[in-house]
């Protein structure tokens, strides 16, 4: 008889703040520049946007019309996508009631996974970087005859195009202070022999609500997307930061709280995920730990799991959280 790693084990006993990650790092970055910004923490975000009395300063006319058409759900969306380099990996399309219209990783074509990994490569100068492999192993998984997963760039031309057609004055929302992601799409729809100026909105339809907030108060120690959620929409999906689809509803939670507290005055939030509370703790504290136990005493059961999460996390420090839950291994029972 053996005993397995159980992915409701994992959801109950890992503590995901524990764990190497994206936000991790962010929280920790932005903490380490000081205490002279006006909110720095969930707490500090919460006790904010529950005071009727305190508001956001330097909005301009630009961003209030754009949030009053975000709540009215006229013709509002928003993008993200996932690169490699140059090489656009994924995309996510969701609109302004938080429906999906497209998402998808972009294969390129190309008939194996083995052959994206070429194609990378060759855009990225000869040989990717660690970031760069882990990302298109994320998506792809590694070098191998397999058919890559996903779609060609005649999909993604296609969804565009359809979008446009169906909302000609629609904008379109990214997080990013030079519109990275449209970048991006009109690149990868130019390097596939598409024009992009035919298929994607005008550059006046594009918005960039981190440069409104940036400009705004209160100010905070950063402004990563995910570090900005943990803030003002604290939720599981910081732990999947960096998956397109993911980015585009953290972006449309942090968006509704803002247009809540613009428009109403008052935004009561739920409480913030303990994970999510003791990455702030530890960031606080300069405290790093690499444990991802949460408690002394444990079942046999219980602490066979962590063995293993912890296992996983020594062979590879950057394994993403779905990776770790979804592991499946055995043991011989003590």
């Amino acid at each position: 008889m053996g005993t397995h790693l159980c992915e409701n084990h994992a959801l109950e006993l890992v503590d995901g703040s524990r764990l190497p990650s994206c936000i991790r790092s962010a929280v920790q970055i932005a903490l380490a520049r000081g205490s002279d910004y006006d909110l720095r923490t969930p707490a500090d975000a919460t006790e904010f946007l529950a005071d009727s009395e305190r508001a956001y300063t330097d909005i301009t006319p630009q961003e209030s019309q754009f949030l009053r058409d975000f709540r009215d759900s006229n013709d509002v969306y928003l993008t993200d996508t996932e690169n490699v380099g140059p090489l656009l990996i994924q995309a996510a399309v969701i609109d302004a009631n938080r429906n999906v219209v497209f998402s998808g990783y972009i294969n390129h074509g190309c008939n194996t996974v083995e052959e994206i990994w070429t194609l990378a490569a060759e855009l990225c100068g000869g040989k990717l970087s660690q970031r760069q492999a882990l990302g298109l192993r994320k998506a792809f998984g590694s070098p191998s005859l397999k058919r890559p997963v996903g779609h060609d760039m005649a999909w993604l031309a296609n969804q565009w195009r359809q979008l446009k057609e169906s909302a000609p004055s629609m904008k379109v929302a990214e997080w990013s202070l030079t519109s990275y992601d449209r970048s991006c799409y009109y690149s990868a729809l130019s390097r596939a022999g598409f024009n992009p100026q035919e298929i994607l909105p005008s550059s006046s339809n594009w918005v960039l609500p981190l440069v409104w907030m940036r400009a705004s108060g209160p100010s905070l120690p950063g402004y990563t997307l995910g570090y900005t959620c943990a803030l003002f929409a604290p939720s599981h999906l910081v732990w999947s930061w960096h998956d397109a689809v993911a980015d585009t509803l953290m972006l449309f939670d942090i968006l509704t709280t803002r247009q809540m507290k613009l428009f109403e005055g008052k935004v009561e939030l739920p409480p913030a995920d303990p994970s999510i509370c003791q990455l702030f703790i530890a960031g606080e504290n300069n405290q790093v730990s690499t444990s991802t136990r949460t408690r002394i005493w444990l079942a046999d059961e219980d602490r066979k799991c962590y063995d293993r999460l912890e296992e996983v996390l020594q062979e590879n420090p950057y394994a993403t959280r779905r990776s770790i839950l979804s592991a499946k291994n055995t043991w011989p029972k003590a």
